[in-house]
């Protein structure tokens, strides 16, 4: 059990090892105390010999990671050489939204065996913790990777890696692996990681690759990645062009709307407010903000304005050559900030790069954490043979693992489905609806989704539909169930295909705006379908903004949320039918939208 000694902010001495020479920056050591991060959620950091422990009250911590109380525990371990304190931000944000962290001060000359026995300490907690994710910068990665083979699934579900080369096979069903690597990497070479990743990976491996180099995961004086105070003074001239490809803020005009990013799931941001400077220097609101996006990559934060949102370009005129203010919010912390900018310029304002760094990787760390924890080994896998199996080269050379579909053919069929699986779910928990959609005469294929989250599968559609095994058929439909139905509408956007003839939800909502589409659209959901508070008419009245005239709505009478798979327990409400009875029913559903179109 820990001994609790709360640190007090007038208080606070960073007990540093003495041969850590990467201390942590201003920023980080802020990060190193007890305080509040919202007006309801109250962080509290604990010091103990080799290590700072993080908790926090206040949080409402969803049913699906481990709520109303936390059932998940983070471990960092830093690099050699590199303080613990460096880590903090991830640690103060992963904190406020209900999760136990633990970091780990300091490796810097100790055996591996010593630093077993700390990770040993730091998951030995009294506290009623079900998974722990492993967080590991370089030599601490490698640790981590090491460990999570002798922990063998037992509690360590999740492992994130940084900079690491790794020797040890983590790519099983036992655990979830992110890995995440610079490209100008100068003390673990990009290749170094790549073979690794190839060798002791799998295709559930998510990789993820940028353009900087080893230290800029820590915040650490060896990289000075301090954030720019938030209330920062802005004089309201024009931001000269900034020529740095890494400035902290990139503000963009897209006529492709998110095709350039590297998408993360959850959606981090959402954009509260848009106003603009008006000639008597007053900021007046824009009364549409829905053209604005805001996406994160590790290097930068992305302003994105979308040319195809209605009334663009009235906006687009009213906004020329005015300062534009806009606040958005981090939807996991729900931190707020503000950037300022005009329209067509790049300007490094109030957000370094380091704040796309925080947010990005414990974005990573959250799901992880979270969702992989929770139903990760849970797979049913009914209706489901080997031989359905196809696995194909990634498209992306930087990341060297396999891309695998699942496969339900139907020889005679002439339309093919594209089914995105629910969040944290495998492609084997829909073998029934998969295979009763097979019997109707369609072929069926499942991308597995990195992260097992299919926001991050969405292009696999566009590259399903071209390959060669499916070149007879005429016709596909996107489709998906939850999280995958949204994953199938952003699919039609992003990655489009001439192919695609329609959209065919199960439980599913839209993500963007489809007021002006033409293509056919249907959600198909259940009367118990409890997963979310706000009833079972939310599939409609929430479903996002539909072009009514080719949009349908199918309710199953007495049909759930999760029995549209096999895939173990969720929080919903018990069905009055049985699973597969609820799956032929919407299978027989299916069939006659598909065939009415």
């Amino acid at each position: 059990m820990y001994t609790i000694l709360v640190l007090v902010l007038t208080t606070l001495f960073i007990g540093a090892a003495a041969d850590d020479y990467c201390q942590p920056t201003q920023y980080a050591k802020s990060m190193l105390v007890s305080g509040p991060s919202s007006d309801t959620v109250n962080v509290t950091v604990l010091e103990l010999e080799h290590m700072y422990v993080y908790s926090a009250e206040g949080f409402v911590l969803s049913p699906s990671n481990g709520g109303p109380v936390t059932s998940r525990g983070l471990l960092i371990i830093p690099d050699e050489n590199v303080h613990g304190g460096s880590y903090s931000p991830y640690a103060w944000d992963m904190a406020t939204v209900g999760h136990h962290v633990v970091i780990l001060k300091s490796i810097t000359g100790k055996s591996d065996v010593e630093v077993y026995g700390l990770i040993v300490d730091a998951l030995d907690a009294d506290l009623d913790l079900h998974a722990w994710t492993l967080l590991g910068h370089g030599r601490g990665g490698q640790l981590a990777a090491k460990y999570a083979k002798i922990d063998n699934g037992a509690k360590i579900l999740g492992v994130v890696l940084l900079a690491a080369d790794f020797n040890v096979h983590l790519g099983d069903d036992k655990r979830g692996l992110t890995v995440v690597y610079g490209l100008d990497d100068k003390l673990v070479a990009a290749q170094t990681v790549k073979d690794a990743i190839s060798i002791y990976g799998s295709y559930e491996t998510h990789v993820v690759y940028y353009d900087f180099e080893h230290m800029d995961f820590a915040f650490s004086l060896c990289t000075d990645d301090d954030l720019l105070p938030s209330d920062a003074d802005f004089a309201f001239e024009k931001f000269p062009l900034f020529s740095l490809p890494n400035s902290g803020v990139r503000v963009l005009n897209s006529n492709n709307k998110l095709n350039s990013n590297r998408l993360l799931v959850p959606p981090l941001y959402r954009v509260l407010r848009v106003s603009y400077l008006n000639e008597d220097r007053d900021w007046i609101e824009v009364d549409d903000s829905g053209a604005f996006n805001v996406a994160a990559k590790l290097t930068h934060l992305e302003i994105v304005v979308d040319s195809r949102k209605n009334g663009y370009s009235d906006l687009k005129e009213l906004l020329n050559n005015k300062r534009v203010e806009l606040v958005f919010e981090n939807i996991l912390t729900r931190k707020t900030d503000t950037v300022y900018f005009y329209l067509s310029q790049n300007a490094d304002i109030n957000l370094s790069r380091g704040t796309a760094i925080k947010d990005t990787l414990t974005n990573h760390a959250y799901i992880s954490l979270g969702l992989l924890a929770w139903r990760y080994g849970d797979q049913r896998g009914l209706h489901f043979g080997a031989d359905y199996i196809l696995e194909v080269d990634n498209a992306d050379p930087n990341i060297p693992v396999p891309a695998r579909w699942y496969v339900w053919n139907n020889e005679t069929a002439t339309r093919g489905i594209v089914f995105y699986t629910g969040g944290a779910l495998h492609p084997t928990g829909y073998g029934g609806l998969a295979t009763e959609l097979r019997n109707r005469g369609y072929t069926v294929v499942i991308p597995a989704a990195t992260q097992r989250s299919s926001l991050h599968a969405i292009r696999e559609g566009q590259r399903i539909v071209n390959h060669s095994n499916f070149t007879h058929l005429e016709k596909w439909t996107l489709s998906g169930h939850s999280l995958g139905g949204m994953a199938a509408g952003m699919s039609y956007v992003i990655a489009p295909s001439p192919k695609y003839d329609s959209i065919m939800m199960y439980a599913g909502r839209l993500a963007m705006d489809y007021t002006f589409r033409t293509v056919p659209v249907c959600n198909i959901f259940g009367t118990l379908d409890d997963v979310n508070p706000g009833g079972y008419m939310r599939y409609k009245d929430e479903f996002g903004p539909y072009n009514p005239a080719v949009t349908d709505f199918f309710i199953v009478e007495g049909a759930n949320h999760y029995y549209v798979g096999d895939y173990g327990d969720q929080v919903d409400s018990i069905a009055t039918i049985c699973r597969d009875e609820q799956q032929r029913i919407m299978a027989d559903i299916s069939q006659q939208w598909l065939q009415s179109l």
